[in-house]
């Protein structure tokens, strides 16, 4: 009977003789886990060394004790039902993991393995009860069970599409930005083909990083492309790393995918227009032709192959006769029909190797290179006469025009681009003059145009020695504000007998003559000179912004004359402003970005002028240490009225801002123009609406007047 058993009655062990009674208690007093006996109602009967050292009693002080006084309170309510189980015969055995309290309160887990005595009549007796320390690792089970969870919250709520493959490429686990990724529930992934999501026309994508990656056991990186089922677009870059199993061997590899799409979106719209920037600048948009500007990029080259080799070359001066009546008469698209027909016929009489290009509205240029004689010029001459004097289909009728080619050798009649230029449009002029199409060749003695340049080349070289050169200024204006904040310093040639000659005249042919050199020198120090000048009658330091000519700007020791020149005139750097054209510091990136680092340290700033009109990419342009850019005249002019100009006067706006650079708009000329720049946020301008470049005496009298505004409610316009 139960109540026949007490503490004070050692029971015997399952009916041992006393030889195994011997062993049990052997086993008993020496198990490394802890051990004890316990009646029905939770006394503790007997307890061993382990137990006690577990626990933290003594042997006296457990024995007093019951299994509910040693167990957590939190799992207490399991024991007693335990403990009640067995009295009402449910169960014999059991094992559980529970939690005891330690003496000094700590609390431990411990694996119990109880197994219950019965009597003859079946009732419970007592218990033996098997109890092994797992603190340690339930400790470790719940560090690992919070790693997991910490992971796993990681794993679902990062914005990277996240598998986990197996290596037959099944799809085991995906988180559920892997399932927004492509448009799917997440149970839908598993057991699927991890190939199946990036088939590529129905075929299974041969490039697959998890299979190199559990081959090299490294991490593999690739970029894939597909639709989705709604027909979106998707760009993924996919990185996969190996799982190792216990044997060390890869059989798993976790697939990351980030989504690239708007990146790679953004990357192809930014280079489409760079692309359509560089189009614009180099080519022209009625015909396609290589414009005037790259045009002269081509001859560059040309001239140094011919110089290298020995060889020469010719440049065709090609200008259509009577188009004018056409565009008059049939409107300006039936005239771009014709205008393009005419690039086509001329590409069709030469060479693929040679340049075909439109330099202005009824002129083109073609460049021939490799020509041992003249018969070759006289050949294609006569053939591009042919083909443009038969008949034009457009504007549902046929028309007829002609053509006159000019003729002009290469070293022969001009060294460089700009005077080969001049020499074939001198000998365009005189084809022109005589009836039908016709072709001449330049002379030195062709007509007065060319006796002129040449005695302006020499009036020219005397310019600076009987300081016959001056400086205007044009007013630079803060858009935003209204005020003056600066002013470009442009040459002039006061030639003797003549007046004021036009840059346009005089600027070319000093450039192609070296004579650039010194008038350049002279300006730079000029606008310095004026700059301190103005400073000491008191008025307020503004920028003085001065140009540096393609020919100045690639000559040795630049930077030293612009130091030599800051100390020699006392001027402040700061207040100084250099302007190089883009096609300058494009024809060689590395010396442009050294010369213009040299001048930078000097303290003095940096300006690209008539940017948009060459050929530089971003990539290039991120180099140079610039703080402005210049919007050329050519697109400000026709902002208003052409969306192609407009788009790109606005795109130079916005390219600058995005690289912190300053931006001014030259050539302002009519109130919607500067309404345009404003809107679009562009910073500064200049421009005939503000005013026309000015001389010294005129410019010091709008210094003086420090709070004028150029624009606004009391705007006087200066034309």
């Amino acid at each position: 009977m139960i109540q026949s058993v007490t503490k004070a009655t050692e029971p015997d062990l399952f009916g041992l003789e006393q030889q195994d009674m011997e062993g049990f208690r052997s086993i008993f007093e020496h198990a490394a886990a802890g051990m004890a006996t316990a009646l029905v109602d939770g006394s503790l009967l007997q307890v061993n060394p382990a137990l006690c050292h577990y626990l933290g009693y003594t042997r006296s002080e457990l024995v007093n004790l019951s299994a509910f006084d040693i167990t957590h309170p939190e799992d207490l309510e399991r024991t007693r039902t335990m403990f009640q189980q067995a009295r009402e015969g449910k169960c014999t055995a059991h094992q559980y993991q529970k939690r005891y309290r330690h003496k000094d309160g700590s609390v431990l887990w411990g694996l119990t393995t109880v197994a219950w005595v019965r009597d003859g009549a079946g009732h419970p007796v007592y218990c033996v009860a098997l109890i092994q320390d797992v603190t340690a690792h339930r400790a470790a089970d719940e560090a690992l069970q919070a790693r997991e969870e910490i992971y796993r919250t990681l794993v679902e709520n990062v914005d990277l599409g996240i598998a986990l493959v197996d290596e037959n490429h099944k799809i085991l686990m995906v988180n559920s930005a892997r399932a927004r990724m492509f448009g799917r529930p997440a149970e839908s992934f598993p057991a699927k083909h991890c190939f199946s999501e990036f088939q590529q026309g129905g075929r299974i994508c041969e490039d697959c990083p998890g299979s190199r990656a559990l081959q090299t056991g490294r991490a593999e990186t690739r970029t894939s492309e597909v639709r989705l089922e709604n027909g979106q677009r998707l760009v993924t870059r996919i990185q996969s790393f190996p799982v190792f199993n216990a044997e060390g061997r890869a059989d798993r590899f976790i697939e990351v995918c980030e989504n690239i799409t708007p990146q790679v979106e953004a990357a192809q719209r930014l280079e489409e227009k760079q692309k359509h920037l560089e189009f614009l600048a180099n080519y022209d948009q009625v015909t396609a032709l290589p414009n005037r500007f790259l045009l002269f990029d081509r001859l560059t080259q040309m001239a140094a192959k011919c110089q290298r080799t020995g060889s020469k070359a010719l440049l065709l001066a090609v200008g259509l006769n009577r188009f004018k009546r056409i565009n008059e008469t049939l409107g300006h698209e039936v005239g771009d029909q014709v205008l393009s027909e005419v690039g086509r016929r001329l590409k069709g009489c030469v060479r693929s190797s040679d340049t075909v290009a439109r330099t202005g509205g009824t002129e083109y240029s073609v460049v021939i290179e490799d020509i041992d004689d003249l018969r070759s010029a006289v050949s294609i001459s006569k053939k591009i006469i042919h083909a443009c004097g038969q008949p034009f289909t457009a504007g549902g009728q046929d028309l007829f025009m002609s053509a006159s080619i000019g003729i002009s050798q290469f070293p022969d009649d001009g060294d460089s681009p700009g005077v080969l230029l001049k020499t074939a449009e001198v000998a365009l002029a005189k084809a022109k003059t005589e009836p039908g199409g016709a072709y001449r060749f330049y002379t030195t003695d062709l007509d007065a145009r060319a006796r002129d340049l040449l005695q302006m080349e020499s009036c020219l070289s005397r310019a600076v020695e009987h300081e016959e050169l001056l400086l205007y200024y044009q007013p630079q204006i803060d858009l935003r504000s209204g005020r003056l904040i600066g002013v470009e310093a442009l040459l002039r040639w006061q030639r003797p007998g003549q007046g004021l000659v036009s840059p346009a005249d005089f600027i070319p042919l000093a450039e192609s003559t070296g004579l650039i050199l010194p008038m350049g020198e002279w300006a730079l120090r000029a606008a310095c000179q004026q700059a301190v000048a103005w400073q000491r009658q008191g008025f307020a330091p503004i920028l003085m912004a001065a140009n540096i000519s393609p020919r100045q700007f690639h000559q040795p020791g630049l930077a030293e004359q612009v130091k030599r020149i800051l100390q020699e005139t006392g001027m402040n750097p700061g207040h100084l402003e250099i302007e190089i054209t883009e096609s300058t510091i494009m024809s060689d990136v590395d010396t442009a970005v050294r010369t213009m680092r040299e001048i930078n340290r000097l303290g003095v700033g940096l300006a690209i002028d008539d940017f948009g009109t060459g050929y530089s990419s971003l990539g290039a342009l991120k180099l140079f240490p610039i703080r402005k850019l210049k919007v050329d005249q050519t697109f400000v002019r026709n902002l208003t009225t052409d969306s192609n100009d407009a788009a790109i006067a606005a795109s130079v706006i916005a390219l600058a801002k995005t690289m912190n650079l300053e931006v001014i708009a030259e050539g302002i000329e009519t109130e919607e123009q500067l309404a345009f720049l404003r809107k679009k946020k562009c910073q500064q301008g200049q421009g005939y609406l503000f005013s026309r470049p000015i001389p010294a005496e005129q410019c010091a009298a709008l210094l003086a007047q420090p709070e004028k505004r150029f624009f606004g409610p009391s705007r006087r316009s200066k034309r």
